[in-house]
């Protein structure tokens, strides 16, 4: 159904649906073409009719009217109509609009003398031919109507004369409302008409968009098949190929004549018999037969011996009446795209630096091989390398020599196993290989082998590079039946081997795994205590002077009180802090709470607090520590922060900058753990510390007379006399800790000897001040 609203806004006043004028719309002259050709359509009935009635009228009138004007009344309106209808059949070009003002004229004289035989001709004549005059000039108003309602104006051309007529008519009877019935009966004849004509150009109007529409269609379609790779196809309702187009007939490299009426699954099957052509062909045919519409659906078959790819998409299409006709749809030739495709995806599976599978192509060969352990019961092997000392490698030489060092490495590992595994980088300075099959030493043969091929020395541009490796194994289905969990317990074994000193190779064991949930569950509970603030408490030690035995300092030491846990020393828990980041937080709220402790001490005993690295390598750390003095008040030069030696094994210029401006506000700085392998030894020189504290494990050595612990102790207390730094000895738990300690020179003591961890509360007892007591003031009051 049409609706009159797809009428432009610009046609759709009465003036322009009637006719008398035209808007300013392209194609608008092919809607009056239309109008006037569906005109001339029922010209040659209108006219006859029109004959017909003035016959009528002449018979009807022959006595009352004189013969020569009734005579020349019945000539002019033959004449009128067969001079249209001779122009109608002399037109070279039909359907001119300009027809339009001839049908007005013609529409206008006939209306004019069709008002002459009720107004004219019934003067004086009886009441039955009164009663024809009227009869038939409203029978050809209602024909007009009918045959001109397409052009309302031509219409109301003829009306408007013909009613006047028939008023004058009816005005003799004396009654006025029968004297406008005929003006009513025509405006609604005209009003009709105004709907009709609004009917008929909001109707051919939207078939002119419609054509307009199929024609770009049309011109898009050829374009299409003129120059796109695509191709259009059709079957018919038996699937066999009709209308066979060229580019199609090219693509399957056949003549169209030889292909149209071809079945098109005789086409689509000359193809590789496997198992993903053949549920491609049934599944098209499922679709075909429930009639569906389908898109991009793959297949393979080979033209001229080429294995090609085609996707088909296509619609059903059914006939006016609903009956299916068969399918329509497009076609393209998608060989280089898969090609391209399997291309790109075989290179997003090989890392790029090394050549070796990547971690995705790594995981989906080691799926295959758990599977394979799990059907053959034999079992496979998972190693996970993880290269040691390879950072300084990058931050020494640079990542391109880092790069050569990979490259080697995946060379080195390559020529360690067969054909048959698989040696993939997981990532980083992280591999990782596939036993596809382990027989009895296997593993822990091909992991010596690893660790001695990569302990060898690289040779990169001249620099002699030595790294090693640490190693992590388990075996499928043992270990694991899935990826996941097989590489978790791989790497737990891993980090075993790296915790081990690395250089080494670790099986997986189930103990590991409890570790590890163990370690979970500490890191879990040490975030939640960090969050609520209320289980960790500190305890703070004494160091006393080894000679007169008065405190010094006291050091602060954490203590973890868990609710399930119970009493957590910090040997306990801090390493697990570290592994979680969770040190630098830890050691903030130690710093804090006891410098806000220390204020309550006498001015002359100084609190003394350990470091983790996580802290030195805190940006923030510097205005953290002056944040937590002047909250507390306490005065710089009574916080003395211990730094283990083993920080400058590897870190020794990223944390020195951030010793120097400690030391720069009037902290004390003190070496921790001395001994350890004199890796501070140079920073003590140019002043640095304030005071080094001899290692527990050479203060109990030299009790004990191990000469390598005396010469460590004596070098240490050497040089600090001569530089002018304290000694402090840790662990001294003994009467005869305390007289060597004494007898080598040290400074100060530390350990249970010299008091063990205390309360805050008892530290206040212990140094506070003794009461005086006044006995004289007493004794005179009491008198």
């Amino acid at each position: 159904m049409i609706d009159a609203n797809s009428i432009p806004p610009a046609a759709r006043s009465w003036r322009v649906v009637a006719g008398f004028v035209d808007p300013d719309l392209a194609n608008w002259r092919l809607v009056r073409v239309a109008q006037y050709a569906e005109l001339a359509r029922g010209l040659p009935l209108t006219s006859a009719a029109f004959v017909a009635a003035g016959i009528l009228i002449a018979a009807l009138f022959a006595g009352s009217v004189p013969l020569p004007g009734l005579f020349a009344w019945l000539i002019t309106t033959a004449l009128l109509l067969a001079l249209d209808l001779a122009r109608i059949r002399a037109r070279t070009r039909p359907g001119d609009p300009d027809g339009l003002l001839l049908h007005g004229i013609r529409s206008t004289g006939l209306g004019l003398l069709w008002a002459l035989p009720p107004a004219l001709f019934a003067i004086g004549g009886s009441t039955e031919q009164q009663l024809a005059a009227c009869l038939l000039s409203c029978a050809l108003m209602a024909l007009t109507a009918l045959t001109t309602g397409t052009v309302p104006g031509v219409l109301m051309l003829f009306l408007v004369p013909s009613s006047i007529g028939l008023s004058i008519m009816l005005a003799r009877t004396g009654s006025p409302l029968l004297a406008l019935l005929p003006p009513v009966y025509a405006g609604l004849l005209g009003a009709s008409g105004l709907g009709v004509g609004r009917a008929f150009i909001a109707r051919h109007w939207a078939d002119q968009a419609l054509e307009d529409k199929s024609e770009v269609v049309r011109l898009l379609l050829r374009d299409f098949e003129d120059s796109a790779a695509d191709w259009l196809w059709q079957v018919d309702s038996a699937k066999r190929l009709v209308s066979v187009s060229p580019r199609f007939a090219h693509a399957a490299a056949r003549d169209p004549a030889r292909l149209e009426g071809m079945p098109l699954l005789r086409l689509l099957s000359d193809g590789p018999a496997d198992e993903s052509g053949t549920a491609a062909l049934r599944n098209l045919v499922a679709l075909m037969n429930a009639r569906e519409r389908f898109s991009n659906l793959v297949f393979q078959i080979v033209v001229n011996g080429d294995a090609r790819s085609w996707s088909l998409s296509a619609a059903p299409r059914y006939d006016a009446d609903g009956a299916f006709l068969g399918y329509r749809g497009v076609g393209s030739d998608i060989t280089e795209q898969q090609r391209s495709a399997e291309k790109i995806d075989r290179l997003a599976r090989i890392d790029a630096l090394t050549g070796l599978p990547n971690r995705r192509e790594f995981m989906d060969s080691l799926r295959l091989g758990i599977g394979r352990a799990l059907g053959d019961r034999h079992p496979c092997a998972l190693l996970l390398i993880d290269l040691d000392k390879f950072k300084p490698v990058n931050d020494t030489l640079g990542h391109p020599v880092g790069d050569r060092v990979l490259k080697l490495v995946a060379e080195r590992l390559r020529t360690l196993i067969t054909d048959e595994d698989v040696c993939g980088r997981m990532g980083g300075d992280e591999f990782a290989i596939l036993l596809a099959r382990v027989t009895p030493g296997a593993v822990d043969g091909l992991g010596d082998a690893i660790i001695a091929a990569l302990s060898a020395p690289f040779e990169v541009d001249g620099n002699l590079i030595r790294i090693g490796a640490s190693l992590g194994s388990a075996l499928a289905p043992r270990d694991g039946r899935s990826v996941e969990t097989l590489v978790r317990n791989a790497d737990l074994a891993l980090y075993r081997a790296k915790d081990d000193g690395r250089g080494t190779m670790r099986r997986y064991d189930p103990s590991l795994l409890i570790h590890a949930e163990h370690r979970r569950m500490m890191e879990a509970a040490l975030r939640e205590a960090l969050d609520i603030g209320d289980q960790f408490h500190l305890a703070y030690q004494p160091v006393v002077c080894a000679t007169t035995g008065a405190i010094d300092s006291f050091e602060a030491l954490i203590r973890w009180s868990h609710p399930t846990l119970g009493d957590l020393a910090p040997g306990d828990f801090l390493p697990v802090a570290q592994e979680a980041q969770l040190a630098g937080r830890i050691g903030e709220w130690v710093l804090r709470t006891a410098c806000r402790e220390a204020t309550a001490w006498p001015d002359q005993i100084r609190l003394s607090v350990n470091l983790a690295l996580a802290q030195l390598h805190d940006a923030q750390f510097t205005a953290t520590v002056l944040s937590a003095l002047s909250d507390a008040g306490l005065a710089p030069h009574r916080l003395e922060l211990e730094v283990s030696e083993s920080f400058f094994l590897s870190d020794s210029a990223t944390i020195l900058p951030t010793l120097d401006a400690l030391q720069a506000l009037g902290i004390r700085l003190v070496l921790d753990d001395f001994g350890v392998g004199y890796a501070a030894l140079g920073h003590v020189r140019v002043g640095r510390f304030s005071a080094i504290k001899i290692d527990t494990s050479f203060v109990r050595g030299s009790t004990d007379g191990r000469r390598e612990s005396l010469a460590v102790v004596r070098a240490g207390v050497a040089m600090a006399d001569a530089l002018g730094v304290a000694t402090v000895a840790e662990g001294a738990e003994s009467h005869a800790d305390l007289t060597r300690m004494q007898a080598l020179g040290l400074d100060r003591i530390q350990g249970h000897y010299a008091g063990s961890p205390m309360t805050a509360a008892a530290v206040r007892l212990l140094v506070a001040p003794p009461p005086v007591v006044l006995e004289k003031q007493e004794q005179r009051s009491v008198a």
